[in-house]
């Protein structure tokens, strides 16, 4: 039977992190000229500014079901033994 184990190094986190960081944003300009370029006959200013919104209404709707549902539970204390 093999067993195989991971080694935890700090600097292949970081390494790991910047990585996905600069496959991820670089990603994102790529993403709106596509949605603008597949909506052709829709001026860019509309199809921009519908993204732009979305971007940031989508997680004020998380962060606000989020807080909804916490509210109700007991908080988790990091202080308590």
């Amino acid at each position: 039977m093999c067993v195989c184990v991971c080694v935890f190094f700090v600097v292949s986190l970081f390494a790991a992190a910047i990585l996905q960081c600069l496959c991820n944003n670089g990603a994102i300009p790529l993403y709106y000229e596509l949605a603008i370029e597949s909506t052709y006959p829709v001026a860019e200013v509309v199809t921009s500014m519908m993204m732009t919104v979305m971007y940031s209404v989508l997680p004020l709707i998380f962060l606000v079901v989020n807080y909804m549902t916490a509210k109700y539970s007991e908080p988790i204390s990091f202080f308590s033994t």
